[in-house]
């Protein structure tokens, strides 16, 4: 794409938000010569650790989000239980003809990193009951919206592929199941608070999302495959020479903020701004404001 657009011997600049700032880390890993700048935003991955190190700190992250949001709207917490129970109690079928299960209900945090992701959840539970014949049942429009406020029906290759883009030459072995029992508070219990979870994915939606169903092997291959080629080159990053210019979340639920500042910190030429003003979804909310000042360091950036 480069040499058509460009020509032989050009180089360019490129800019990625969020995994898209992970390709550009790999590209300046093999390929710096093709580069004069890059702009990452939201989207400093974690080059120097495994997978394991990633999920336990997004499941902290995962929690203080789930703390905020019932810090904004306390009442939502009883409205949480309520549904939960009633899913345990019932089988309640989405309009695509599977069951509404707790932990696909549960998924629905991935909201919680965006802006607006308290609010959608908010007035989401907020009409999860009407006044049935035999007394309350879940409202159609609530199953319609939870329904459409997940996409891995329709973009299924977040599912089976996402754990992936951290396999540095190893399996990932499902790694955001398998730490989830490291913490106890995940676990669905109509008993206690409530817990959504984050971008963490699991073998149960194989069976909770209609269109999934189908890629059920295909999943567990990869979640097994070890033989993955190498995503960073870390002594060549070490001596890096092309100016990068990045904004990271500091409440980023996706891509912690400790992990992003130790890669930021093993690269040269590299200037990071730090900013709780947005979530990890900023360049979509203000992204002006955002980018100018990105291209306005990336010709003066940090050695």
């Amino acid at each position: 794409m480069r040499h058509t657009l460009l020509g032989d011997g050009k180089k360019w600049k490129g800019m990625g938000q969020s995994y898209g700032g992970f390709c550009l880390l790999t590209y300046l890993s093999f390929f710096p010569d093709s580069l004069d700048g890059v702009i990452i935003t939201g989207g400093v991955a974690c080059v120097k650790r495994h997978i394991e190190d990633n999920y336990r700190l997004t499941y902290q992250k995962v929690l203080e989000k789930n703390n905020a949001y019932y810090r904004h709207y306390p009442e939502d917490e009883k409205r949480v239980q309520d549904i939960v129970k009633h899913l345990l109690d019932n089988e309640v079928i989405l309009p695509s003809g599977v069951r509404l299960s707790p932990r696909r209900f549960q998924a629905l945090g991935l909201s919680f990193g965006a802006e607006g992701g308290f609010e959608r959840i908010h007035y989401l539970v907020e009409k999860a009951f009407i006044d049935g014949p035999n007394g309350p049942e879940i409202a159609y429009d609530f199953l319609s919206e939870v329904e459409q406020m997940h996409s891995f029906d329709t973009n299924p290759i977040f599912c089976i592929l996402h754990e992936s883009i951290y396999a540095e030459g190893y399996a990932t072995q499902w790694a955001a199941e398998r730490l989830r029992r490291e913490f106890p508070w995940v676990e669905v219990d109509s008993n206690q608070r409530f817990h959504f979870t984050g971008e963490m994915i699991s073998p149960t939606m194989l069976d909770d999302f209609a269109h999934l169903a189908p890629l059920k092997q295909c999943a567990e291959i990869l979640a097994q495959k070890s033989d993955w080629g190498p995503l960073y080159d870390l002594e060549q990053l070490s001596r890096n020479k092309v100016p990068i210019s990045a904004i990271s979340y500091y409440e980023d639920m996706y891509v912690p903020i400790e992990l992003s500042r130790e890669t930021a910190l093993h690269i040269p030429n590299f200037y990071q701004w730090v900013t709780n003003e947005w979530e990890h979804d900023g360049i979509g909310h203000d992204g002006a404001k955002i980018l100018k000042r990105l291209l306005d360091k990336l010709s003066a950036p940090r050695l």
